[in-house]
């Protein structure tokens, strides 16, 4: 099973959840810690392919589509920043495979791997808008309680299946991409026009239908709504092939040692030392805990 892991949903958690940590030459290295902390323990599900998908550096292309996306977010403090190309170096020196594609986020990059592997596949992230992702092969793993979702999970949960998700997310306002609300649309109102209408073109044909209180706030928001369906669809940049992601991502590839090596020696992180020892030899019980 293909595990392709949203680190920079990783790289938040590892930063923002622990409390200062410093290498051992006294700059801070909470992010570095606590990133390889839930990626060991993450290995320990024993997937037999990781892969680790980081955004780019720079603008995007739906940065460039949509001026105001992401726009509230704070800017993050420069110790943070300065751990980031830091964590992808130690990634790539101990082979761990990872891909970034310039212009195109995380996100992007998940769905295309997701498309093109002919097996199972994981996606481990907190972002709820990957979770229009799951299918028949697709899962979805939330890292706060490692619960594996699928098609029917999903359902009971928002009343709908996945491949309708794009439609209910666009509904609904999202402060963390600056995702504009149709105003008085809650999410049971949501759920039950995605249930009925699932896409923007059946809810269109049949907008009369729906109650006039609800017709009326679609209506005046119909530009709004298309807009938020384009910036949250996902795109789907040109990965690696089937054959290519087993090759690059299988865990045999890690170099156990190297990580060790510059986690313990370089980093002085000795609490590391035997905790890869484990991961490396474990072979059964896979972590059911929380990666913190």
């Amino acid at each position: 099973m293909l595990y392709i892991l949203d680190s920079s949903g990783f790289l938040f958690r590892a930063y923002y959840s622990l409390p200062p940590i410093k290498d051992k030459n006294g700059y801070d290295a909470g992010a570095i810690y606590g990133f390889f902390r839930m990626i060991l323990k993450l290995l320990q599900q024993k997937p037999e392919n990781l892969i680790l998908v980081f955004d780019p550096g720079g603008k995007t292309k739906r940065k460039e589509e949509f001026k105001e996306y992401k726009a509230n977010r704070p800017q993050i403090d420069d110790s943070f920043k300065r751990q980031i190309p830091q964590i992808i170096e130690i990634a790539k020196k101990a082979w761990f495979d990872v891909e970034i594609i310039p212009e195109y986020e995380a996100d992007d990059v998940i769905a295309s791997l997701s498309k093109n592997y002919k097996q199972d596949v994981v996606i481990v992230s907190s972002d709820k808008d990957l979770k229009q992702l799951i299918d028949d092969k697709v899962f979805f793993m939330d890292p706060k309680n490692m619960e594996k979702i699928d098609k029917e999970k999903f359902k009971n949960e928002y009343g709908f299946y996945p491949e309708w998700m794009l439609l209910y997310l666009a509904l609904l306002w999202d402060s963390a991409d600056n995702i504009s609300w149709i105003k008085w649309i809650w999410k049971k109102t949501a759920s039950k026009i995605v249930t009925d209408y699932p896409t923007y073109e059946k809810l269109i044909e049949n907008i009369d239908k729906l109650p006039l209180s609800i017709q009326n706030k679609l209506k005046d928001n119909l530009d709004k709504l298309k807009e938020n369906i384009s910036l949250i669809k996902l795109r789907y940049p040109k990965t690696l092939t089937n054959d290519e992601i087993k090759e690059k991502s299988n865990i045999k590839n890690v170099d156990f040692k190297k990580l060790k090596d510059i986690l313990v020696n370089e980093y002085g992180f000795v609490s590391f030392d035997k905790l890869i020892d484990k991961v490396q030899k474990e072979t059964t019980q896979p972590s059911q805990l929380s990666l913190f």
